[in-house]
């Protein structure tokens, strides 16, 4: 097969399958696209109509919106549920690969939610899904050149102009030529956007993953001029003609005047339309499909085709309709209630209005018949013979049977497209004395939105975080700053690993989340408690507490609690903790210090009144010992003396005795 037979063979394939793709303008999924965006808008269900087709004049043209309401009430409880900054986690092949696949979700986050206004873009998606049954997203690449050139000075040397060659930054060439430096800069950047649901057609009636769908195509609007930049052939680019009339009633339906026109004033900006069409189909004959881009012009103009083995859309829906991708809208499960509703409010309303102006049976030869048919309040009417000619009609006051009704068709709503009103309205009486009681007759009211969120993040959301990281694995030219522990580390996508398995975390509902909060709050007192208490690396730590902390800032809503914390594990909050320590440390050695020289002072002190005791008692002891030396002197110096004078007194009674005896002696001789 050569290749105009091959370009023939997969024009007439495109051409077939858009014209019996699953929404098509024509088909029924487009029909309900547009009723569901004239529901939301209030237009229908019809005023009541006279036999000409006219709105009956006098009677309530009023609309219940209950597709509105509970549309925007679920978005204002789900897009916060799903659009945060840890909806999606890569599931690592490991412990080890544990850090290496959180930077990976970190980085596709950044381009999904930062790069692409990733919360506008979302709830565009979720709004198509939860009005029109399926909300679409798409991932690109999208290239653009920034060219620079510099005159450069005759005289400088082959080294010089050999290193000014030398690219400076990914996705930079510089050549030079006739003395001027031409640097040119390719900046790559991957776009995520919402795709309008009604410009998607797809097979009808698949079966699967969206990424094995046999055909799938976006319609697109080009003008003559992108075409041709694109690099398609200028010449079967000016023999097309041009989109006149915008023949897509569900876009129409989206216009506040429910028109559109793609005239231009030159032929360089006439719209062409085109579709963007995703084919599997054998072109080379080995009997195995093949995934092609297709891009096709007026639905039977091949244009370009390229292999493809990618689908870069995301499709997700509110209520899975089971073994197809086409899923199920609110308005699909509102609309009977709106109808009802609507009759109902139409009836009260015409009641109230009779009941307070009256109805009258009139003699208008008698009567001024311009009184009875424009009455007035507190206006008479004019009448020759009132009590005969004007008879009031006696109107029955349905009001409070009807107003029962509307309150019943308000349970079914809420039974059918979860409790979004009420629990908008509720949200706000948590915080006052009736918290638990509120929080108990909502937590299964809440069930059907949680369903809806849920069911959106593992279709939609799960699909586009996955395409993205897929896309910048294989496309991206430089590497990611993320913050990670509270620094900004470098992704480089290009030595990224394929994955395909992912934990999907939903948000919770105000009731949960208050729920979950109060109990954070009771694990960050009791962890307190633990590490004052000596639980500290037993109970509980500076890890577990930053973990607990960083958790209940996010049911709160904080958005990116992570920087507003330190995490022990970084290495600003090591280097920190071992400078903690040095501290401590110095300061336990200059404590131990102080209390060895307290000690020593206290040595000293004991020392020297030990001394001056010893010396006070030696004082004493010589003192005393002297007094007792004096005393044993006195004692023995009276002896001595007394002794003396005994031996004196002794002396001279013998020196006495020896007198007298002499005397006697001389007197014997004598005689």
């Amino acid at each position: 097969m050569n290749q105009e037979e091959r370009e023939l063979k997969l024009q007439t394939t495109l051409a077939n399958e858009l014209a019996r793709a699953e929404g098509a303008d024509s088909d029924e999924l487009q029909a309900n696209r547009k009723a569901a965006l004239d529901y939301y808008k209030g237009l229908l269900p019809k005023p009541p109509m006279d036999a000409e087709g006219k709105a009956i004049q006098g009677r309530s043209h009023d609309v219940s919106m209950d597709v509105s309401d509970m549309i925007n009430a679920d978005l204002a409880l789900i897009v916060p549920m799903i659009s945060t900054d840890a909806v999606v986690d890569f599931e690592p092949n490991g412990e080890e690969d544990e850090p290496q696949a959180a930077g990976e979700s970190m980085a596709c986050n950044k381009v999904i939610i930062e790069d692409n206004q990733g919360f506008i873009q979302i709830q565009t998606a979720v709004k198509d899904g939860l009005l029109q049954r399926n909300g679409v997203m798409k991932v690109e690449v999208d290239d653009s050149e920034s060219v620079q050139q510099m005159d450069l000075p005759p005289d400088l040397e082959p080294a010089q102009l050999a290193a000014l060659r030398e690219p400076r930054a990914p996705g930079e060439t510089r050549e030079i030529s006739k003395g001027v430096l031409t640097v040119t800069r390719l900046q790559r950047r991957f776009v995520t956007r919402a795709v309008p649901i009604e410009n998607i057609s797809y097979a009808a009636g698949h079966v699967g993953p969206l990424q094995d769908i046999r055909f799938f195509a976006e319609q697109i609007s080009y003008t003559r001029s992108e075409l041709v930049e694109m690099g398609l052939d200028k010449d079967k680019v000016e023999s097309l003609p041009p989109w006149g009339d915008w023949d897509n009633s569900v876009s129409q339906a989206r216009n506040a005047t429910h028109q559109d026109s793609h005239d231009a004033e030159t032929r360089d900006q006439d719209q062409i339309e085109c579709h963007e069409c995703y084919q599997l189909i054998d072109l080379d004959g080995d009997g195995i499909s093949e995934r092609y881009r297709c891009l096709i012009a007026n639905r039977q103009t091949l244009l370009d085709f390229e292999p493809a083995d990618l689908l870069p859309y995301s499709m997700g829906s509110p209520f899975i309709n089971p073994h197809r991708i086409t899923g199920e809208s609110l308005f699909d499960h509102l609309k009977a209630t709106q109808d009802v509703k609507t009759k109902l409010l139409r009836q009260y309303n015409d009641n109230i209005a009779v009941i307070n102006n009256g109805r009258y049976a009139y003699d208008p030869d008698q009567t001024y018949e311009e009184d009875v048919l424009t009455p007035r309040a507190g206006g008479g009417i004019r009448s020759r013979n009132p009590t005969t000619s004007v008879v009031p009609i006696g109107i029955p006051d349905v009001t409070t049977g009807i107003l029962a009704a509307l309150n019943y068709q308000d349970k079914i709503r809420t039974e059918r497209g979860g409790a979004a009103l009420e629990m908008l309205s509720a949200d706000a009486q948590l915080v006052g004395e009736t918290a638990h009681g509120i929080e108990r007759q909502m937590a299964m009211r809440e069930a059907m939105v949680s369903m809806i969120a849920k069911n959106l993040a593992e279709t939609l959301i799960r699909g586009i975080y996955t395409l993205t990281h897929e896309y910048m694995r294989r496309f991206a030219t430089e590497p990611v700053m993320v913050r990670m522990q509270g620094q900004h580390v470098p992704m480089d996508p290009r030595r990224w690993p394929s994955r395909t398995r992912c934990n999907v975390t939903v948000g919770l509902s105000p009731g949960q989340r208050g729920s979950i909060q109060n109990i954070l709050a009771q694990s960050l007192q009791l962890q307190m408690a633990a590490i004052g208490q000596g639980g500290n690396g037993i109970l509980a730590d500076a890890t577990t507490f930053y973990r607990t902390a960083i958790a209940w800032q996010r049911m709160a809503g904080v958005d990116n609690p992570e920087r507003l914390w330190i995490d022990p594990m970084s290495p600003r909050a090591q280097q920190a903790q071992q400078g903690q320590q040095q501290a401590q440390q110095a300061a336990s050695e200059e404590e131990r210090s102080e209390r060895q020289k307290a000690w020593m002072l206290e040595q000293a002190k004991l020392a020297e009144d030990a001394r001056q005791h010893d010396d006070e008692i030696g004082h004493k002891y010589y003192e005393s010992d002297m007094k007792a030396e004096i005393e044993e002197a006195k004692i023995a110096g009276q002896g001595t003396i007394d002794l003396e004078r005994e031996r004196m007194k002794i002396d001279a009674q013998e020196r006495n005795q020896q007198a007298g005896s002499g005397a006697a002696s001389n007197e014997g001789g004598t005689s």
